[in-house]
């Protein structure tokens, strides 16, 4: 049971001192049994044992979040921000706090931050988009979409989203144009066909639409 397995989990942590994933593992294990006060001191162990690394702090601030104690947990986190702007473990947290408070411009700095600090990782245009959408600010998520689509032309995921998400904005030739460097380099994929036709449809282009949804059929449905 729950129980039993985080004992196990305890007894993992405590024969391996000085190894990272148990005391992160053992953590998340409290977390979800909703055990605070022992994820707290499980995070607070992590600060004396692995001084040098921040995510005990980061999950400090998370477990008093968790507890109801938010000015603790912001504080924990913005030693963290202080100290590393960008560090996308404690930004993360951060942004999501001021988005329950009701604070889009300060979540959106936090998000922006992160992306400063690791501009070449398609994911962190992916969330900061996804956050410009929630707010409705669609323009500005297209926009963040393609901030990182032109730092990484290859990222074959971003560039999906981006010619997905200009389709839900019947954007059909933006869309088109997006997919089609992918398609031409990997003509058998399943879900850059299937953008491909869609948009081909938004276009009123019925026979090349019909072209592309042929292709479809013997397309490769696990690829990216």
């Amino acid at each position: 049971d729950t129980a039993n397995g985080i004992d196990e989990l305890e007894k993992a942590a405590e024969q391996n001192p000085k190894a990272l994933k148990p005391e992160i593992i053992l953590f998340a294990a409290h977390m979800r049994a909703k055990e605070y006060d022992k994820a707290l001191a499980v995070a607070e162990r992590m600060q004396k044992n692995f001084a040098d690394n921040s995510i005990g702090l980061v999950l400090a601030g998370i477990a008093h979040i968790a507890k109801g104690d938010t000015q603790t947990g912001r504080a924990e986190l913005l030693k963290v921000h202080d100290k590393e702007p960008g560090n996308v473990n404690a930004d993360r947290n951060l942004a999501q706090l001021a988005m329950q408070e009701n604070k889009p411009d300060e979540a959106r700095k936090y998000y922006e931050d992160i992306i400063t600090a690791n501009p070449k990782i398609g994911d962190n245009y992916i969330e900061l988009a996804e956050f410009e959408n929630k707010t409705g600010h669609s323009d500005a998520a297209a926009d963040a979409l393609k901030r990182g689509l032109n730092l990484s032309p290859d990222d074959l995921r971003l560039r999906l989203i981006l010619a997905d998400f200009l389709l839900s904005q019947t954007k059909y030739q933006d869309a088109l144009t997006t997919i089609q460097p992918a398609l031409t380099a990997n003509p058998r994929n399943a879900a850059m066909l299937e953008i491909t036709g869609r948009a081909q449809l938004g276009l009123k282009q019925a026979d090349d639409a019909v072209a592309t949804f042929k292709k479809l059929v013997n397309a490769e449905p696990q690829s990216s």
